[in-house]
């Protein structure tokens, strides 16, 4: 019993087992660590008050490390003794070698620690290295940006310039009308930010400033005044300002009386280059902001200066603008998001006088900026000089509080501190590893199993993406760059399109492959989706090694790491060079057909001009010898060859008219309208006007209905009569014998209703070869028949041209050769809502047809006949004087410019001007607007070559009150000149406001 109760203690002893060493290390570590942070916190902002960001976190680390390392060395010595001294008490007191392996594992132990705190350190400073590399870099992206986006903004007034001086390159003088709807027709606001209009400045001689003034004012603005100062020999005028209403202070200002305005216009004259003016305060802006005139100089047309004297002795004035710099530049950091700061200096020196714009209001890049507002108070900051109009700009860039709050100033401190507390952690790690190598050597063969078993899986990973690569690289063209343009990887067909080796083409920059093809734009545009992480696809022109050019569609992407930041990037592309070529050429025919069919145009306008006027003289003096004397005593000879002479003008005439109409539809200038019509008086009508012919020919014609027909319907009266005329024309004149019949008739096709008319007739009909022929321009059915009774062989494309604009066709419905055709004309039907159905044209042939009386035209008055055919002059002033009028006439129109004045002084002023549109000297849409330019309301009727709805629509717009083609139609004309004669026009606005001859000495 009391051997037990003795052995109870000790059991007890046994029962109750110490703390772990390692778990009593640990704890004792954390302890000081804690402990010595705590004090590092209080101390620090002693020691180094101005230090913060990754300064502070790097210091911080180090005097933990240094505190908290003997102090940490000393409690593990203590562990080694506690072990040490465990064991051999628990052997009898006998000392063993025990501790030794103890002592070891605390060498290893500091060895880790030591390794541990300086790798952590260095990491932590390599980390920052990096965050500050990548940081500048982004810094200098959004550097490079800006500058493009205030060149961007700056360029753009250029184009605005050139666009205004395009006007002027013209040839001819711009109205102010003209250069007011220009203006209008930008929108200022979103095209030119920061310019309040658009301005030509005309250089004036002194001596010739009232006569200045005075065209100005004769040009639609009365209240133009010039001011001035000075006696300078030339003045440098503001002569058009738009918009007008907001730039009224600067109309008429000589801007030669300020020295600046004046330098910046001389430097303009002399270089020829969009020029900016230094710093002036505008006119034109009501709060009198600084601003500046960007002035772009106006030479005469057709001249190129050479030398120096050249362009003072060419120069018309200057087209300019007015910029608001503040507007100029307002929003430009928009596009980094707040993350740069925006400084504009005038020059190269950054000082408050030069100071341009400043986008928060606080000056940085000031020499004398108050303490932590400079300069280096911002993380990256540079200044670059770009030249605008010929004057240097300086930008200062520098970050924001916003650029510098996105940079990572944490991960360093992260790694040093956390470097730092794993270091200890592993350090005590090793301590308690040391009694367990053979756990420890298990771990490490179980890991080396591990690392064998991925090693086989990558590698049959690799065989996999080898393959695809292969296949890849056979038909693709692959590039891989670093973040900043350099080849790091390119496969082969890379290799051979570009001409470059794979040892050429690794380490260099890919603007090695450019060909200068694409502007600067295109590639800031690729760079900023690629570095914002989006996919850019697009088609680039590359310039090979031995300079010849290539095209490829290519696909960029980015590349990212595991954390998923952009490592670099991949291009993917395919050889578009040969389709690239092929649309060039598409290009060129297509530029090459639109010449040829302009020049059609202007040769059949001019082949129109030059028949119809001599064709005035033939049918207007056929037209008086059947008129001379008494036609019933008149010798059947010579009536059969006058009436030869008309019969032939008049087919001339309509082979032209023919031949205008097809080139007019081939254009696409041909209208078609869509109006109310009575359609069997529009049928009938066609039937009496063929009737003649048909009758001569001994030929029956007749017209009926197959169906009722609406009364009245909606449709193009005179496209349908011209298509019906020249079919029923046709059928008549191929039919010797027998007779033409029109159907007419409603057919219903799906929901919709068509108005069907075949024309029959019991003519020689046509074999399937000359049928084939028939809608060919200048062929007809049987040549025979062409030489026989003639015609272009364009009535049938004509027709069925204009019935496929109306929005149907015209065919060919059958023949038989020896037993006729039958063609068929195929619209749509739209009746006019309300209106009856007619089933037989008994209704209208029954209709009484009231009797026209045609009175004889008699003209009362002085007119003055202009024109500059002697024998189309003689002719028309007969027919005027036949009708009673007095006729004086005029060659061209200066010379009746001259007898108009004359005329008005003697006070026997002419009651109607007949002017020819095209002649020397002046023609008539010069002489027309002249008059209306001085004020006159002198009637004026037109007479034109030129049939094309254009052409009148220039004679009115000119202002004259009307027009008659030629050939002269005797009755027309007669009735035009009645109906003006004496009456006073109200076209007194002309588009043109100033004379010719005032135009000229104003170029001048």
């Amino acid at each position: 019993m009391a051997h037990a109760a003795a052995g109870r203690p000790d059991a007890r002893r046994l029962a109750i087992r110490p703390a772990s060493p390692t778990f009593r290390l640990f704890a004792e570590i954390l302890a000081i660590i804690a402990l010595v942070e705590v004090a590092v916190m209080f101390l620090l902002p002693v020691i180094a008050p101005k230090v913060d960001g990754m300064t502070e976190a790097l210091l911080d680390a180090a005097l933990l490390t240094f505190s908290a390392w003997p102090l940490i060395l000393w409690r593990m010595n203590a562990a080694a003794k506690r072990a040490g001294h465990g064991r051999t008490q628990g052997r009898g007191g006998v000392d063993t070698p025990s501790a030794k392996p103890t002592r070891l594992s605390v060498a290893a132990s500091l060895s880790v620690l030591v390794v541990g705190l300086g790798g952590s350190l260095f990491g932590a400073w390599q980390i920052q290295e990096g965050i500050d590399a990548s940081g500048k870099a982004r810094f200098e992206r959004l550097t490079e940006q800006m500058k493009t986006e205030i060149e961007r903004r700056l360029e753009v007034y250029t184009y605005g310039l050139c666009g205004v001086r395009g006007l002027y390159q013209a040839g001819r003088l711009v109205r102010r009308d003209e250069f007011r709807a220009y203006v209008k027709s930008r929108n200022l606001r979103d095209e030119f930010p920061g310019a309040f209009g658009y301005g030509f400045i005309q250089r004036v001689r002194r001596d010739e400033l009232d006569a200045f003034i005075a065209a100005e004012r004769a040009d639609g603005a009365p209240d133009f005044a010039v001011r001035t100062s000075g006696d300078l020999p030339e003045l440098y005028v503001t002569k058009f300002i738009e918009p007008l209403e907001q730039n009224r202070s600067a109309w008429g200002v000589d801007i030669a009386a300020d020295r600046v305005r004046r330098q910046a216009a001389e430097r303009a004259l002399l270089t020829g280059e969009p020029t900016l003016s230094s710093r002036v305060s505008l006119f034109h802006d009501p709060n009198c902001r600084s601003g500046y005139l960007f002035l772009l100089p106006v030479y005469r047309h057709g001249t190129q200066p050479a030398t120096p004297e050249e362009p003072r002795r060419d120069l018309v004035g200057w087209v300019y603008a007015p910029l608001a710099i503040e507007e100029t530049l307002a929003g430009a950091t928009h596009m980094a998001d707040g993350r740069l700061e925006l400084e504009v200096y005038d020059g190269r020196e950054t000082t408050i006088a030069t100071l341009l714009y400043d986008g928060d209001g606080m000056p940085h890049a000031l020499p004398d900026a108050p303490a932590g507002t400079g300069e280096d108070s911002r993380m990256f900051h540079v200044r670059t000089v770009i030249t605008v109009g010929g004057r240097e700009w300086t930008l200062w860039l520098g970050t924001t509080p916003t650029f510098d709050a996105e940079q990572d100033h944490a991960t360093a401190a992260l790694v040093g501190n956390g470097g730092a507390l794993i270091s200890v952690l592993l350090a005590v790690l090793v301590w308690g590893l040391g009694t367990g190598r053979a756990r420890a050597l298990a771990l490490a063969e179980e890991m080396t199993k591990d690392l064998r078993a991925s090693e086989a899986g990558a590698r049959a990973t690799l065989a996999t993406l080898t393959a695809y690569r292969s296949a890849l690289d056979e038909q693709t063209i692959i590039a891989v760059t670093d973040v900043s343009g350099t080849i790091t990887e390119v496969n082969e067909p890379f290799c051979r399109i570009s001409g470059y080796s794979r040892e050429e083409l690794i380490g260099s920059n890919h603007r090695i492959l450019n060909s200068g093809h694409h502007p600067k734009a295109f590639f800031v545009e690729m760079w900023r989706t690629i570095a914002g992480g989006g996919i850019w696809r697009g088609d680039v022109c590359n310039r090979a090694k031995d300079s010849t050019l290539y095209w490829i569609n290519t696909t960029i992407g980015p590349v990212r790491d595991a954390a998923g930041k952009i490592t670099g990037y991949i291009a993917v592309r395919m050889d578009i060079t040969e389709r690239k070529r092929v649309e060039q050429e598409l290009v060129v025919a297509r530029v090459a057909a639109e010449a040829a069919s302009r020049a059609k145009s202007e040769f059949l306008a001019n082949m129109s001009h030059e028949i119809r006027t001599p064709m005035t003289a033939i049918l207007g003096y056929a037209d008086l010898l059947r008129e001379d004397g008494d036609m019933a005593k008149a010798r059947p000879r010579r009536l059969e060859i006058i009436d030869t002479i008309r019969g032939a003008g008049m087919h001339l005439m309509a082979v032209i008219n023919d031949i205008l109409d097809l080139s007019r539809i081939e254009a696409h200038r041909m209208t078609v309208e869509r109006i109310e019509v009575p359609l069997i008086h529009l049928l009938t009508e066609v039937e009496s006007l063929v009737r003649p012919q048909a009758a001569g020919k001994g030929v029956v014609l007749s017209l009926r209905l197959g169906t009722p027909l609406p009364e009245r319907v909606l449709i193009d009266p005179t496209r349908l009569r011209q298509v019906l005329m020249n079919l029923a024309g046709n059928a008549v004149k191929f039919t010797e014998a027998g007779s033409v019949t029109l159907i007419a008739r409603a057919e219903t096709c799906g929901d919709a209703q068509r108005l069907v008319i075949d024309v029959e007739d019991t003519g020689p009909g046509l074999t399937p070869e000359q049928a084939g022929r028939l809608f060919a321009a200048f062929t007809q059915g049987d040549s025979t028949m062409t030489r026989t009774l003639g015609g272009t062989g364009l009535g049938l494309v004509i027709s069925r041209r204009l019935a496929r604009l109306m929005g149907g066709d015209v065919t060919l419905a059958r023949t038989e050769p020896g037993r006729g055709s039958c063609f068929r004309v195929d619209l749509p039907l739209e009746p006019v809502v309300g209106c009856s159905m007619v089933a037989s044209f008994d209704v209208v042939k029954t209709a009484p047809t009231p009797k026209a009386v045609v009175a004889a035209i008699s003209l009362r008055g002085r007119i003055l006949l202009v024109e500059d055919g002697p024998v189309n002059r003689r002719l028309i002033a007969l027919h005027l004087k036949k009708a009673g009028a007095d006729v004086d006439v005029a060659e061209h129109g200066k010379i009746a410019l001259k007898m108009l004045d004359q005329a008005e002084a003697a006070g026997n002023a002419y009651d109607l001007l007949l002017t020819d549109m095209q002649m020397p000297e002046m023609d008539g849409y010069t002489l027309a607007r002249t008059l209306r330019a001085r004020g006159s309301t002198l009637a004026i009727v037109a007479l034109t070559a030129h049939a094309m709805a254009e052409d009148l629509d220039k004679c009115l717009a000119a202002g004259c009150d009307h027009y008659a083609t030629k050939p002269i139609e005797k009755s027309a004309l007669l009735a035009a000149c009645e109906h003006w004669m004496g009456k006073k026009s109200a076209r007194v606005a002309p588009p043109m406001a100033v004379e010719c001859d005032k135009a000229s000495s104003a170029v001048a």
